[in-house]
């Protein structure tokens, strides 16, 4: 009778221990956490890439005069460097959790994910992974239920609701609930449900930055954040946007963060002055940011670039320089898609005056990057040509084109 008790308490004991076991994290899990953040320096190497140092711990971001980033790097060594050097943060993972929630876009181009928005019509209540956040309605210029929303850059006459499949209504907007978005218009109050609006566009105007120096920040549910002010402490940043608001997010939320207004400027991040495209075969080739000339990955000899314009040839991109910078850097190359037809070549000027000629690009060969003086210069014109009839693939990329001042 006593043998009983006695294998019951082995066997609860044998349960134990066995969960424990499993309870505990396993070395893949150990291994696949993130190594660190990296940064992207505003420094050249021979080849005239940008300089990137991995495996990095942000201590803090510390706001002065000039604002300065504190951090650990592999050796151990604690250092300092100003944030205008700094061209982006990143962490060295780069984790994405691209969110497919409703978005509130706010007018300094901003926006925040949230997996439940409510407004009284005075203020919009976002439930967002690091808290909730109350935005004024009237800092904001729209609701987007797509992942890739509408960014409004112009004031409206109406606060117009979009409905997913066409058609669209003017009017007030008045508030939402989970049951959806309550508007008036001429065809009285009403409420749409949620699963019929595709965007919520606001009157307003956006806001300027002013030339300051800012921060673009990017948080791994697909935030996007610009800030005024940033200050990194006790593994807490601490943000005040354009829009006004002060928000405390964790250092774990946080994927990326560009520095906008230092030393570097990507070339994609600055709308062109002119853009002249020849359709081929009728149709006509947009210039693409971050992407190549058919809407892909920048990819070039197998390797995928991130920052980069896409063209297709024959093209001609004008950009206003004012006086501003002192190098363009860049590697111009035939995208990997543009396959065995895709030839063409790249010309560069800068007041009128010739200073660059690619050659003939194809498929395959090692981007070459180069460094251009464009100091005083107030125009910059890229022209792209097509290099042989056959040549109808010409999907030209500029690599990691950037200004440096």
């Amino acid at each position: 009778m006593q043998a009983a008790p006695r294998v019951l308490y082995a066997v609860t004991a044998l349960l134990l221990l066995l969960g424990a076991l499993l309870a505990r994290p396993t070395a893949a899990a150990v291994k696949n956490e993130s190594p660190g953040w990296r940064i992207l320096f505003a420094k050249l190497d021979a080849q005239n890439r940008f300089v990137r140092l991995d495996g990095i711990r942000l201590i803090a971001i510390k706001q002065a005069k000039v604002p300065v980033i504190v951090y650990r790097a592999q050796s151990g060594g604690i250092k300092r460097i100003p944030f205008t050097r700094v061209i982006a943060l990143a962490r060295g993972d780069d984790i994405r959790r691209h969110s497919h929630r409703r978005r509130v876009y706010l007018k300094d181009g901003s926006w925040l994910i949230g997996e439940s928005i409510l407004s009284n019509g005075n203020n919009f209540r976002i439930k967002t992974d690091f808290g909730t956040v109350v935005v004024p309605v009237i800092d904001a210029t729209g609701l987007g239920m797509s992942r890739h929303g509408i960014i409004r850059r112009k004031a409206v006459a109406h606060d117009r609701l979009i409905f997913i499949g066409g058609g669209l209504l003017k009017g007030t907007f008045l508030a939402c609930n989970i049951d959806g978005i309550k508007m008036h218009s001429a065809l009285g109050i009403q409420v749409t449900p949620w699963s019929r609006v595709k965007e919520l566009a606001l009157g307003g105007l956006p806001t300027g930055t002013g030339g300051k120096l800012t921060a673009k920040i990017e948080l791994l549910d697909g935030s996007v954040l610009h800030a005024a002010a940033l200050k990194l402490a006790s593994r807490q940043f601490t943000i005040d946007t354009q829009s006004g608001l002060t928000l405390h997010i964790p250092e774990s939320t946080v994927g990326k963060i560009n520095t906008l207004g230092g030393d570097v400027t990507w070339l994609a991040a600055i709308p062109p002055e002119k853009y002249q495209q020849k359709p081929l075969f009728g149709k006509p080739w947009p210039i693409e940011f971050n992407r190549n000339a058919v809407e892909g990955t920048l990819r070039a000899s197998g390797v995928i670039y991130r920052h980069g314009v896409g063209l297709h040839a024959p093209c001609t991109v004008t950009y206003r320089l004012g006086g501003r910078y002192r190098y363009l850097v860049f590697a111009a190359q035939m995208d990997d898609s543009a396959g065995k037809i895709g030839r063409g070549e790249v010309s560069v000027k800068v007041d009128g005056r010739n200073i660059y000629s690619s050659g003939v690009l194809v498929v395959g060969h090692p981007p070459v990057f180069v460094k251009l003086p464009v100091e005083h210069a107030e125009s910059l014109t890229i022209t792209t040509q097509a290099a042989g009839f056959l040549a109808t693939r010409c999907r030209i990329d500029l690599l990691d084109a950037a200004l440096i001042r």
